[in-house]
């Protein structure tokens, strides 16, 4: 193990001035499920970022962010939401934000190279349909409103006549709150209220639980909503990116390495994850380590073969010692540490999202017991806290906010010309997650920091290579507008002064 270390050390004392180029003009290295850049210098992502932003690091400035409103949200967004959001901004306990300020020139950027990019209770309201009501009026909508305002305004109302529970009021809102076909959108707010009034009326009339299970076709279709996102956008780039190095500065030396992942999806994160071990080691000429997952998910399904299929595949592919296996939730809820095989002298990792913290009783009494060498922590829907009472109207609100930027991002680079890549992602990704924010909308959003804390983990800091690298990434963008910021030991990426998804890890102490 020694040699291991040392032999990697003095790889990394020496980088090659020229793996850049070589991996970019490589295009073999690179995983089969998500074919990614290597490097955030691939001339395939060359933009620069928007105004506000640092020339060479692509990072906006306190300057560049601060006003007396919220500077992310549209113009034509009404009073009524603006104060929702403004009290909601004003009362954030969360303060610790410092854009990154690292010490970095033009030729150090040219000269750094990254591992390659390959590749979210229900709040139930339901309400029998013979307890509409049928002798409610609603004001007609005024012709002096915009489309925005007027469809805000009533989905607004509606949204606050489930948080005062009476929601046969709210469904003859949504009634009356007439669903423009899509191809009239003029903006992603118009989008996004669609999609809520959408989410909402669903949850009303039946619960995010009577969702019917994918076809085979539609999985297919998920997956490829999950490449073209990938492909278009830093975002789900920049998660792994930032999870995978940290990762691999914690297990080096191992000769074997157990992820426990909470959040596998298509499993595209582990890819990159191991090709990068497997050059790493190759270049050391040191036998790689083993890589084992254990993968904690609702059920097998057609998603947990393909990511089977892919991720053994490459491993062979690469020359990897590779493992994975499925444990259902039912399983570990059941036997928790019974559901998992530990082996003696592995480094454990565990990768989660924040829906595992409403999942499991007790997990943070299992992290501490098994002592993993690194537990990460993606928060794709940064969700605002702050001191006021749990409000489903302000809740809502934020996630209209949420994802008016996240389409908005989507929108901006698909101009271009790729409707079909737009309505997939909106299709598999977007009316997914909103469903499931509007079903969450009661309940405050966890203070997930404050829990790990309390558990006794402490945050681990990212590397300046780390940060270095995150930083290119956003320099390299297809549109401008993304920047990055440290709060609490978290890195997060953010676009036109909107959070979009955070990277914490953690130890314990």
């Amino acid at each position: 193990m020694d040699s291991t270390q040392n032999n990697l050390k003095r790889q990394k004392a020496t980088p090659n001035p020229n793996t850049a180029q070589n991996t970019i003009q490589n295009p073999t290295s690179q995983p089969t499920l998500f074919n990614e850049p290597t490097s955030v210098l691939d001339p395939r992502a060359s933009s620069s970022p928007g105004d506000g932003s640092d020339p060479v690091t692509g990072v906006r400035t306190a300057a560049g962010t601060s006003s007396d409103s919220p500077p992310h949200l549209p113009s034509e967004w009404d009073p009524m939401l603006l104060k929702l959001l403004q009290d909601d901004d004003d009362d954030d306990d969360d303060d610790d934000d410092s854009s990154l300020s690292l010490n970095i020139t033009p030729s150090e950027i040219v000269n750094a190279t990254l591992p390659p990019f390959p590749p979210s209770d229900s709040f139930d309201f339901s309400l029998p349909p013979n307890q509409i009501p049928n002798d409610i009026s609603i004001n007609p909508i005024p012709t002096n409103f915009s489309l925005s305002q007027s469809q805000l305004n009533l989905l607004l109302q509606a949204a606050e006549s489930v948080e005062s529970k009476n929601y046969s009021l709210a469904l003859v809102i949504l009634t009356h709150l007439k669903p423009e076909p899509e191809s009239a959108f003029q903006n992603p707010l118009q989008k996004a209220v669609f999609y809520f009034r959408e989410a909402l009326e669903s949850l009303l009339l039946g619960g995010v639980n009577h969702i019917n299970p994918l076809s085979s076709f539609e999985t297919i279709q998920k997956i490829i909503a999950y490449k073209d996102f990938y492909d278009m956008l830093p975002i789900s780039q920049f998660s792994n990116f930032t999870s995978n190095q940290a990762i691999l500065e914690a297990v080096e030396g191992f000769a074997q390495v157990h992820v426990i992942d909470f959040d596998l999806e298509l499993g595209g994160q582990w890819s990159s994850f191991m090709l990068e071990i497997s050059e790493r080691y190759k270049r050391a000429r040191i036998r790689p380590p083993s890589v084992r997952i254990t993968a904690i998910v609702g059920k097998e399904s057609m998603e947990t073969l393909l990511a089977r299929e892919n991720l053994s595949k490459f491993a062979r592919d690469h020359g990897m010692r590779f493992r994975i296996d499925f444990v259902t939730v039912d399983m570990f809820e059941t036997l928790v540490f019974g559901a998992i095989q530990f082996l003696d002298g592995e480094a454990i990792v565990v990768n989660l999202s924040p829906a595992i913290f409403r999942q499991f009783s007790g997990f943070f009494r299992f992290l501490r017991r098994i002592s993993p060498q690194i537990t990460v922590f993606v928060e794709m829907e940064c969700r605002t806290r702050s001191n006021l009472p749990v409000s489903f109207c302000r809740n809502f609100a934020g996630g209209i906010e949420y994802y008016s930027s996240l389409i908005g991002c989507v929108e901006a680079v698909s101009d271009s010309g790729m409707p079909e890549k737009m309505e997939r992602i909106e299709k598999f990704l977007f009316r997914p997650g909103i469903l499931q924010w509007v079903s969450d909308a009661g309940k405050e959003p966890l203070p997930w920091r404050e829990l790990f804390l309390n558990a006794g983990m402490g945050p681990i800091q990212f590397s300046e290579f780390t940060e270095t690298q995150a930083l290119c990434l956003v320099r390299r963008a297809p549109v401008p507008g993304f920047h990055l910021a440290k709060r609490h030991a978290s890195m997060v990426l953010g676009w036109q002064g909107k959070d979009l998804i955070a990277t914490s890890a953690w130890r314990c102490c």
